[in-house]
């Protein structure tokens, strides 16, 4: 697997998590960078599974102009399906889930939903004044 194939699957696969979880994803682009395996080529084909041991960085915008950020170790993927590994994805600077698999990684056709580490801070936030003399 190429560096390239796992930032392609991991922005899939990532956005996928995050709109399921509510964050609609405006855009997003990941890097990926492999550690002692081969850096430039070819993708595996479609469907195909492949270990790994990359590190990868992706940032984006939800449709409401809030910085997306997804961080973390790939050790596995299976090309726009699967990821596995330990990622992090931050809303605005707040954690929004952790997860050791995002995707179906079990080819069933089910998606597995990354643990949310807690609601969205934005949704529960007042700005200073919003509510004054209604």
């Amino acid at each position: 697997m190429s560096s390239v194939g796992v930032a392609v699957t991991t922005d899939k696969v990532a956005s996928r998590a995050l709109e399921k979880g509510g964050i609609e994803v405006r855009w997003m682009t990941c890097n990926a960078d492999l550690k002692g395996g081969r850096t430039a080529g070819a993708s595996a084909s479609q469907g195909t599974a492949r270990e790994t041991n990359a590190s990868v960085d992706c940032r984006g915008k939800t449709e409401n102009d809030k910085d997306i950020r997804v961080t973390g170790k790939v050790t596995y993927v299976w090309q726009n399906h699967c990821v596995r590994g330990d990622l992090t994805a931050e809303v605005e600077g707040h954690r929004v889930f952790e997860a050791n698999v995002i995707g179906d990684c079990d080819g069933g056709g089910e998606t597995k939903n990354p643990r949310p580490t807690r609601t969205h801070p934005w949704d529960h936030r007042t700005t200073a004044g919003s509510d004054k003399g209604k």
